[in-house]
């Protein structure tokens, strides 16, 4: 697309690319039926900081790594053995 063109999202979610097309410069119209992620839409893409009173604040990430083990306690190597298993049955 060109600066300026219009992008339709009919299935926005967490409106990436409403965030990506402003930067973009591009004009978008973004569809999504869940509240939930309407407010991440419009903290994310229109700075909004309130919806219907409510404050919309960024959520909190969970993805802090301390001695190997990731905030849910879980041993990483034991995820990473899982994962690479899993794939190694898929394929």
């Amino acid at each position: 697309s060109n600066e300026g063109d219009l992008i339709l999202d009919p299935f926005s979610g967490t409106f990436t690319t409403a965030a990506v097309a402003k930067r973009l410069r591009r004009k978008t119209i973004s569809i999504e039926s869940q509240e939930e992620y309407v407010k991440i839409g419009l903290r994310r893409v229109l700075n909004y900081t309130q919806h219907f009173g409510e404050q919309l604040l960024k959520p909190e990430k969970n993805t802090k790594i301390t001695n190997g083990r990731n905030t849910n306690g879980k041993n990483l190597k034991d995820e990473e053995s899982f994962i690479g298993d899993l794939f190694n049955v898929i394929s």
